[in-house]
């Protein structure tokens, strides 16, 4: 699952622990923060524990051939794991399993279960809207909550606000705040993984269990942002427009775009989306674009880096702005912009605006 790191500063910690049981072989690797364990049915001789380079075992296991069967084996004179594959042979040095750190989780809630592939696709839509490391830091994380009826994956900082629902599991009782690193292997894990994967969680852990693999890591201390109070499902008046029409335009207006600000100005009218993006030293670039609009014009300023990872998050053809087409200094939600598919009506996104 990608947890244990090539190079460590502990030098334990880019080991896996493999322990043998009559008749599987146990891998667990940890990084202190994320522990992983893989259960693998086996042939089993003799039981015991090895602590072994995890980048090596792997190196070896990828490149055997298509269905060869592993043979891993340990010499009492011998403190390396000797390791066979067909005419393939390995010696690879070990490491005591005592050293190898217990990764305790304890006072887990009960468990409950959501499809690998929704949970997966709600982790990865939102994440675009996580901060970076320069914020604070339950803002880098994602918030995966359960609200009234709905489970919620949740990612905001000051640029914009994601929110992706689906109806509440059956038992699901969950307020935690992911690591940003343990969304990323988790996200690639999960899209893997076929059926249904087995949550569980504490104030301090959250565990996922999908067959005979398991995740488990530490999540944010503290509490979360309060995004439903300032998250809007929609605004004073709203454009529509298509999706990909509106992705292409802000593609070619920013090639002339200023790249430390990477703004772009909407100006948006009956029937048309201006776009325009100005640069002091190299020049401008317009583009227009069809919309479905009958409200007053008016015109505002956008990040569009984070305006194009919100469109790619949402599912859907047309692609609807809502905004309040006069700004007022007074009033936070006035400077929004909510963007949904209406065809996907589980992803709101909330944008703020540039100031000139």
């Amino acid at each position: 699952m990608g947890v244990v790191e090539r190079k460590h500063s502990i030098p334990t910690l880019s080991n896996v622990l493999v322990s043998v049981s009559a008749g599987s072989v146990r891998i667990r690797g940890t990084d202190l923060e994320m522990e992983a364990i893989e259960v693998v049915a086996a042939s089993v001789d003799e039981p015991g524990d090895v602590l072994v380079s995890a980048d090596k075992l792997h190196d070896i296991v990828r490149n055997a051939d298509a269905g060869a069967q592993i043979t891993i084996s340990t010499k009492r004179d011998d403190p390396r794991l000797r390791i066979q594959s067909g005419r393939s042979n390995f010696n690879v040095p070990t490491m005591d399993a005592a050293d190898f750190p217990e990764f305790k989780a304890d006072g887990l809630s009960a468990p409950w279960s959501i499809s690998a592939k929704t949970l997966a696709d709600m982790l990865s839509r939102v994440a675009f809207a996580r901060g970076d490391q320069s914020t604070i830091n339950a803002m880098c994380g994602t918030y995966l909550v359960s609200a009234e009826a709905e489970l919620h994956a949740v990612a905001c900082h000051k640029a914009g606000l994601a929110v992706r629902r689906e109806a509440l599991p059956s038992g699901a009782v969950i307020a935690a705040v992911l690591l940003p690193k343990l969304t990323t292997h988790l996200v690639r894990w999960l899209a893997e993984t076929q059926g249904e994967v087995t949550v569980s969680s504490s104030a301090s852990l959250i565990r996922f269990l999908a067959g005979d693999s398991t995740l488990t890591s530490k999540v944010f201390d503290g509490g979360y942002v309060s995004y439903g109070r300032v998250m809007m499902e929609e605004h004073k008046v709203s454009a529509i427009t298509d999706q990909d029409a509106l992705s292409a335009a802000l593609k070619r207006v920013m090639i002339m775009g200023e790249s430390k600000t990477g703004s772009v100005r909407l100006a948006v009218s009956e029937g048309e989306i201006a776009l325009t993006a100005k640069n002091n030293a190299a020049g401008d670039g317009a583009d227009e674009i069809a919309c479905e609009f009958d409200g007053p014009a008016t015109n505002f300023l956008m990040n569009a880096d984070m305006m194009q990872a919100a469109l790619a998050s949402l599912r859907g053809d047309a692609v609807s702005l809502g905004f309040d087409p006069v700004f007022s200094s007074d009033d936070v939600r006035s400077g929004q912009v909510v963007m949904r598919a209406p065809s996907d009506p589980a992803m709101v996104i909330n944008l703020m605006t540039m100031r000139a």
